[in-house]
């Protein structure tokens, strides 16, 4: 994976992209389809390694990605990296955001990531001496940030706000597989 952004970054491969003619993570998917297509000529040509492209598991488990599974096309594998980066990354955001509150924050993010662990309002509310009316809020509160962070992801790699609207129900397509 090292190799795909030294390859992005060497060139002038970054200054071809366009934020009028397309999606960014589209411009990405193509450069590294490219880029792998090289990679496999490589080692096809190599005298032994028979032609397999391979990636230490090591590398796979420090991106923090899953080995495909039999269906999983390197388009699927990308699309899911894509979509857990960009909530990791809002909810980092967040997180900053809410420092000053920083074990409500805790407290409530469980209920964000859809964990089973999530503790309710009054437990919450009682554990951090607060109201269960004032827990309700910042949940809410915390949904409304949340949502606008992801928006803010999203909106750094696309052309148009139409373009925000239709990556974003792609993000939760793909977060709901």
């Amino acid at each position: 994976m090292q190799g795909f952004f030294e390859y992005l970054l060497s060139g002038e491969l970054l200054r071809k992209a366009r934020p009028g003619e397309g999606r960014f993570r589209n411009f990405l998917l193509v450069a590294f389809r490219r880029w792998l297509g090289d990679q496999q000529e490589k080692a096809n040509a190599a005298k032994r390694g028979g032609g397999a492209l391979a990636i230490p598991l090591h590398e796979l488990q420090e991106l923090g990605a899953e080995p495909m599974g039999p269906g999983d096309s390197p388009e699927e594998a990308f699309d899911r990296k894509w979509a857990e980066s960009t909530v990791a990354r809002a909810l980092a955001a967040l997180e900053v955001e809410w420092a000053e509150k920083a074990a409500l924050f805790a407290a409530l993010k469980c209920g964000l990531e859809g964990s089973a662990d999530a503790e309710r309002y009054g437990e919450t509310a009682a554990r951090l001496g607060m109201t269960e009316g004032a827990v309700k809020t910042a949940a809410f509160e915390l949904r409304k940030g949340f949502a606008a962070q992801v928006r803010a992801e999203i909106r750094a790699t696309v052309a148009t706000d139409a373009d925000v609207e239709a990556e974003l129900r792609h993000l939760v397509a793909l977060m709901r597989r």
